[in-house]
């Protein structure tokens, strides 16, 4: 199997039901019917402009003629459970299949999923091996709500974790070999803006009404940097090709765009 890009969940529950693992912004349609579960997503997939490869001699030269695979939730009496399903529409297989509701949260480079496990209202994260073996492994578990928003390129899950109506940030190893690391955790609320080649992470700090750019390691190995940290409003755009971070700047009534490295540089 193979993943093309690390999946990402951004926005509600209810507006990612269906998820194909090489998409890298999810779309989804909430729908229980399997018939036409497959033909929803591959094509939501493929509006995107993503490769939705079916093996054998494409890209990184492996054979074998592996195939992509489809997550989904199907609604069984109003109770989500996750399944996933090669794109041929073989290999039907349960993943997550509890009283709770479970979707799918990303997908990463080392064959695992993530799950969003929802119990009483609060989102909890935990991660298995996409072909269903072995158990799963619990990421993140508190009385807190916890969503997964990026996957970096060593398989750490970047979540955003709400306390109440604050959002923090952190990651953990996909496979649960380590702790969880802080990465913007602050009597603020921190946005995630984006990750960049190497593995930065990109995030927005709203303290009262102002808002400022920062980066930091996904790892949490070093401090985090400010980027755009003045009296007036910043706001992440996005990462350059060049690897730049571009934001916009609000002074007053006007706006500007700015770009800088993601390491202050």
């Amino acid at each position: 199997m193979r993943f093309h890009r690390p999946g990402r969940l951004t926005g509600s529950r209810q507006s990612h039901h269906l998820e194909c693992f090489t998409a890298a912004g999810h779309h989804g349609r909430r729908n229980s019917l399997l018939v036409i579960l497959l033909a929803l997503t591959l094509a939501a997939c493929a509006e995107q402009g993503d490769n939705i490869g079916t093996g054998g001699g494409g890209g990184g030269g492996g054979g074998g003629g592996s195939l992509d695979r489809v997550a989904f939730s199907r609604d069984v009496g109003g109770q989500l459970d996750l399944f996933v399903i090669l794109e041929d529409g073989s290999g039907l297989t349960p993943l997550a299949i509890t009283a709770d509701d479970e979707i799918f949260g990303a997908a990463t480079a080392s064959d695992k999923v993530v799950i969003v496990r929802t119990t009483g209202g609060q989102e909890d994260l935990s991660s298995i091996d996409a072909d269903g073996s072995g158990g799963e492994t619990a990421l993140a578990s508190t009385v807190d709500e916890e969503l997964p928003v990026a996957v970096t390129s060593d398989n750490r899950v970047i979540f955003v974790r709400t306390t109440g109506g604050q959002f923090d940030l952190f990651s953990i190893p996909a496979d649960g070999s380590a702790g969880e690391a802080p990465l913007a955790s602050s009597a603020d609320s921190e946005f995630y803006a984006g990750i960049t080649a190497d593995d930065r992470l990109l995030y927005d700090r709203l303290a009262g009404a102002q808002t400022d750019v920062y980066s930091i390691f996904a790892d949490g190995s070093a401090a985090a940097i400010p980027l755009a940290n003045s009296a007036d409003d910043e706001v992440t755009g996005g990462v350059s090709s060049a690897g730049r971070v571009v934001y916009a700047q609000t002074v007053g009534a006007q706006t500007d765009v700015f770009s800088i490295n993601a390491d202050g540089s």
